[in-house]
């Protein structure tokens, strides 16, 4: 299926794809990761398979392109850094994967891995290349046969609040 074309459609949070109208007639529900985009001003992005492996997952909007240096300028929205990347090193990413960030609480939810769901962490980075969040166990979180980070799609995320926390408590006992 490489090098088809097609026009997006719309995003199915639930399956975490974009359903796309080939330019053959027929539809396809693809991941994002499997997508590739012509780049403009405006569209969210997430940097990757850049050498300063701190910038990798970093997510912001492109802002400007400098075809003389071949580069795309992104406003970073974390510390409002603007930095100019290779189209190579961007990945673009749909509203529903960057509702979280680096740091946020989240619990885990309906993971194939049943003795997952409803652990709890801390986000730590965006995975562009993969289209997941890598996330940090709480200590006591920890499972059998894994360490204590996972890489959670975002579909599979939830906020941690009260009213979460109370949902799968009274789910998991």
């Amino acid at each position: 299926m490489n090098g088809l074309q097609g026009n997006l459609s719309h995003f199915l949070v639930d399956e975490d794809r974009w359903e796309v109208d080939m330019d053959e007639g027929y539809a396809l529900k693809v991941f994002a990761r499997n997508l590739s985009f012509e780049m403009k001003t405006g569209d969210r992005v997430a940097l990757h398979g850049l050498n300063s492996k701190q910038m990798n997952g970093r997510i912001g909007t492109v802002a400007n392109y400098f075809p003389e240096q071949s580069r795309w300028e992104v406003e970073l929205d974390e510390d409002e850094v603007t930095v100019k990347v290779l189209r190579k090193n961007l990945k673009h990413i749909h509203e529903r994967q960057i509702r979280f960030f680096e740091g946020d609480r989240v619990i885990l939810r309906n993971l194939k891995m049943k003795e997952l769901n409803g652990k709890t962490g801390n986000i730590t980075q965006y995975i562009a290349d993969e289209g997941r969040w890598e996330v940090e166990l709480d200590e006591d979180e920890e499972y059998e046969g894994g360490g204590d980070l996972v890489k959670v799609s975002p579909n599979k995320l939830e906020h941690e609040n009260y009213i979460t926390k109370m949902r799968y408590s009274s789910i998991l006992q």
